[in-house]
């Protein structure tokens, strides 16, 4: 039988995905604004011919529309990707199907404080229970520290649901099968697996305190850069010229400054490697330092060499150019992989392991279709 809200949502989400009002979607398939609406609200279901125009004019398959509902030999979960840029939820069964997948903004709790993270936090989690209230757990691995403060709240809150909260390195690590894993994003953490089965977790102390090879060091360094050079020292023109093309500005001082929220820092670290592409010197010394302080950690995390997963911003974007910089610096013995599926699908693992869930013989295979079809 076809759960209607979770068709509803589907139809959203994929309406979304191309970019349709529920109006345009409508005209589309010539029926009224009110029947999208219902449809998505989960209060009726469309008939066999306006199923068939509708799956036709989204670009899926009937299947992806009214498949993958939740059996009763397979249990729910919620698994939770928190960083410190952006916020992703996945509700998915122990069969590894996704049914409900979404991404609100970042919840780093030590950068944007306890009670804006927990709103984002409370709002992911009611949006997954309102597709599925039989959740039968929660694992969040989240950005920053605060997590005694966080699962107390979110406890209290969800009482009947058991939760788990650890690093968002936890999730990277899991996302692929490594020795270790790095996360470059808007900050920076190391994670590796320990003997008793758990994990260990090195660096990621902090924006203040050197997180190298970050976004916001790599952002932090186009405005200093910028700035150096608005007052007349040895400094990139290159990197001041783009970054007052990205920020709109006619001068640097005074609209940006190193006080500033460490989100909107991080999203000046593209300003480097685009000067870096122009064959910038200054850019190549910028990247060329973060990376070779990262190297002492790389190689410390795995001195005996191994597999390491890259994962972040920083890394998906920008790897290209950082990794290879990287490499220069450390052991040849030591390989990086870049993984197939996001840091979500490692939180959504975690989540079965912390519950002891015996997962599908298929579990990657199911969540990286359904994946690929939601994103």
């Amino acid at each position: 039988m076809i759960d209607a809200k979770i068709f509803g949502e589907r139809i959203r989400l994929y309406r979304s995905k191309i970019g349709l009002t529920q109006t345009e979607l409508a005209q589309k398939i010539h029926v009224s604004f009110q029947a999208v609406s219902n449809w998505e609200r989960g209060n009726v279901l469309p008939d066999l011919e306006n199923l068939c125009v509708l799956a036709e004019t989204l670009g899926v398959s009937i299947d992806a529309l009214v498949q993958k509902q939740v059996s009763s030999e397979e249990r729910v979960f919620i698994g939770i990707d928190g960083g410190g840029t952006s916020t992703e939820f996945a509700l998915f069964t122990s069969q590894g199907h996704i049914l409900k997948c979404f991404k609100l903004s970042g919840s780093n709790a030590s950068t944007i404080g306890l009670s804006s993270a927990l709103a984002i936090f409370y709002t992911g989690i009611d949006r997954c229970l309102a597709v599925n209230n039989s959740v039968q757990g929660i694992f969040m691995g989240c950005a920053g520290s605060l997590f005694k403060e966080i699962t107390e709240n979110l406890s209290e809150y969800y009482p009947n649901i058991p939760i788990y909260i650890d690093s968002d390195g936890v999730n990277a690590l899991l996302s692929a099968d490594g020795d270790a894993a790095m996360i470059c994003g808007t900050g920076m953490v190391f994670l590796s697996h320990d003997k008793n089965g758990g994990y260990r977790k090195f660096a990621g102390w902090g924006h203040d305190f050197g997180d190298f090879g970050s976004a916001y060091n790599f952002g932090r360094a186009a405005i200093c850069e910028a700035l150096a050079f608005e007052d007349g020292l040895d400094a990139s023109p290159l990197i001041y010229s783009l970054l007052k093309q990205k920020t709109g500005a006619s001068k640097i001082r005074g609209v940006l400054n190193v006080n500033a929220d460490v989100a909107k820092i991080a999203e000046f670290a593209s300003v480097i490697f685009d000067a870096y592409s122009q064959n910038d010197h200054y850019a190549k010394d910028i990247i060329h330092n973060e990376e070779r302080a990262l190297a002492r950690i790389v190689k410390s995390v795995c001195p005996n060499g191994g597999k390491i997963i890259a994962c972040g911003g920083i890394n998906r974007h920008f790897g290209n150019i950082t990794l290879p910089i990287l490499k220069e610096y450390i052991p040849k013995n030591i390989e990086f992989i870049l993984p197939k599926l996001p840091p979500i699908y490692g939180a959504c693992r975690e989540a079965c392991r912390r519950f002891s869930v015996q997962v599908a013989s298929n579990f990657f295979e199911n969540f990286e279709a359904d994946y690929n079809n939601l994103i």
